[in-house]
C-alpha cells in the first residue's frame, strides 16, 4: 500500500514538473510567471531544481534559449541601424578590441606630489589605512 501510494506522489510530482517546464518555456524562463500559470508552489520548483539533476538542466536549457531569443532580436535592431544596441554590442562583446568605458580616479598631495598625512591625528590614519585593507589595498600600494 504504501508502495502504490509513493507511486502515486511520484507521478503525480513528475506530471507538475512537466507543467512547471513547459510554463517556463511559454514565460521565456520567467520562473514566478511559469509556477503561477502552471499552479505550481515556486518553493516545490526550487527545491526541484537544487534536487533534481535533469530537472536542472531543463532549466538552465530553457535560460539559454530564451537568451538566445534576445541575442537575436538585439543582432537584428543592430542590423536596421539602432545606435543604442551597437554600443551596447561593443561595449559588451568588443572589450578584447578596446570598446570599454573606464574611469581612472588619481588622488594626489599639494603640487601633485605624494599626500601628507603627518596632520592627520593617529586615530584617523588608523581608520583610514582600515578602511583600504577592507578594500583589498596595501598600504603603499597604488591603483
Amino acid at each position: 500500500m504504501d508502495s502504490e501510494l509513493t507511486d502515486k506522489r511520484t507521478d503525480k510530482t513528475d506530471a507538475n514538473k512537466k507543467k512547471a517546464l513547459e510554463a517556463l518555456k511559454s514565460t521565456m524562463g520567467n520562473i514566478t510567471a511559469a509556477c503561477a500559470a502552471a499552479g505550481v508552489n515556486r518553493q516545490h520548483f526550487y527545491t526541484w531544481r537544487d534536487n533534481d539533476p535533469n530537472f536542472e538542466q531543463e532549466v538552465k536549457n530553457i535560460s539559454e534559449s530564451a537568451i538566445d531569443m534576445g541575442e537575436t532580436a538585439l543582432m537584428k535592431q543592430i542590423q536596421d541601424g539602432n545606435t543604442a544596441c551597437i554600443i551596447f554590442l561593443l561595449k559588451t562583446r568588443g572589450k578584447h578590441r578596446g570598446y570599454i568605458e573606464s574611469t581612472q580616479v588619481e588622488h594626489m598631495g599639494k603640487g601633485g606630489g605624494a599626500i601628507q598625512f603627518e596632520n592627520i591625528p593617529l586615530e584617523d590614519r588608523i581608520a583610514a589605512l582600515e578602511i583600504l585593507e577592507r578594500n583589498g589595498v596595501q598600504p603603499g600600494e597604488s591603483r
